[in-house]
């Protein structure tokens, strides 16, 4: 019977147990039901049953009294829409969807903060992609984006639901890998991630070979906080790029 308000977006009332009914059970109790469509400028938002006794007579007032609380529902709900769309864009991405410069900073404290409680590692990455620029320039900056947002898919598939993937702006992107206990570990994704980043990128009926360089810093090993992560994974990046299509883990020589 929600279905059934949703699609025509009316009231829907029965004050028994009937065929539309397509979900009972042993012992359910007779009943009736309202439902009661949740519409904001013509927006369908929900549903909301109420369950009445058995038997119940229809009346206008009590319909009324639900129309209020469903309009009163919509409102709510569209300003608790408005307010997770603004915190999305202000933590997102608006191209990848990834998270931004803001959030990736957020994370990295927080996995920092962890690692130091358990006692744990982890392995902060900077990514730039090899010959982005090109791709701008002869195809344009709208494929460009079209790249990048592939990119974006490539770099999620090569890691673990646990760890963070972001975009710091322009062709740089960022991963946090948690719980790095074995160096393997960490090298196997930087090499599944070049792997993934060398297959071709279609991009409006254009085949695009594009690849990417990768910085590699370690907690602890190659910084305590952090700001120092970061830089240090950078300036290995910068390092890869000389090769290109590469990862580099940070060390001393490279400051």
């Amino acid at each position: 019977m929600c279905g059934k308000s949703a699609e025509t977006r009316e009231i829907v009332f029965t004050n028994h147990l009937n065929a539309e009914h397509e979900i009972t059970y042993d012992g359910i109790e007779p009943h009736g039901h309202y439902c009661i469509p949740i519409i904001a400028e013509e927006n369908l938002l929900g549903v909301l049953n109420i369950y009445v006794e058995a038997n119940h007579v229809r009346e206008a007032s009590t319909e009324g009294f639900l129309k209020n609380v469903v309009d009163t529902l919509a409102v709510v709900i569209e300003r608790k829409m408005t307010e997770e769309k603004l915190e999305k864009m202000a933590h997102n991405d608006n191209l990848t969807g990834l998270p931004n410069r803001t959030l990736f900073a957020d994370r990295l404290n927080q996995a920092q903060a962890l690692a130091q409680r358990h006692k744990e590692a982890f392995a902060v990455m900077f990514l730039d992609l090899d010959h982005f620029k090109e791709v701008n320039d002869t195809l344009g900056h709208d494929m460009g984006d079209v790249l990048l947002r592939q990119a974006a898919s490539r770099l999620m598939s090569c890691v673990r639901k646990t760890d963070t993937v972001a975009r710091m702006g322009g062709d740089e992107f960022t991963v946090i890998l948690t719980e790095t206990k074995e160096l393997g570990s960490v090298e196997l994704v930087a090499e599944n991630i070049l792997k993934s980043m060398l297959d071709p990128f279609e991009l409006g009926g254009e085949t695009c070979n594009v690849g990417c360089s990768i910085g590699i810093a370690l907690y602890p090993e190659h910084g305590e906080d952090s700001e120092t992560l970061l830089k240090h994974a950078d300036s290995a990046m910068y390092h890869a790029k000389r090769e290109r299509n590469s990862y580099c883990f940070f060390n001393s020589s490279l400051k």
